[in-house]
């Protein structure tokens, strides 16, 4: 496991690149800029939840799409 400052670096260059992505599957579920805002942010924390769980399987921005899709869905 990587210390905590290179996992937030880590994670913080993986939101970064690929932020769009993101972006784009919660703006399919939200209903105004405020449901956007919130699904946005519960993507996050269940990325963040996942990252140490992510073993590079698949590509990141694979992997990004199926947490976003999944979070969105459930919210």
């Amino acid at each position: 496991m990587q210390n905590n400052d290179a996992k937030e670096q880590s994670f913080i260059r993986l939101i970064e690149e690929y932020g769009p992505t993101i972006t784009k599957v919660c703006y399919f579920y939200a209903v105004d800029s405020d449901d956007l805002n919130d699904l946005r942010q519960e993507v996050m924390i269940n990325l963040w939840r996942g990252f140490d769980r992510y073993r590079g399987e698949s590509s990141p921005s694979t992997w990004i799409y199926r947490v976003s899709l999944n979070s969105c869905v459930s919210y």
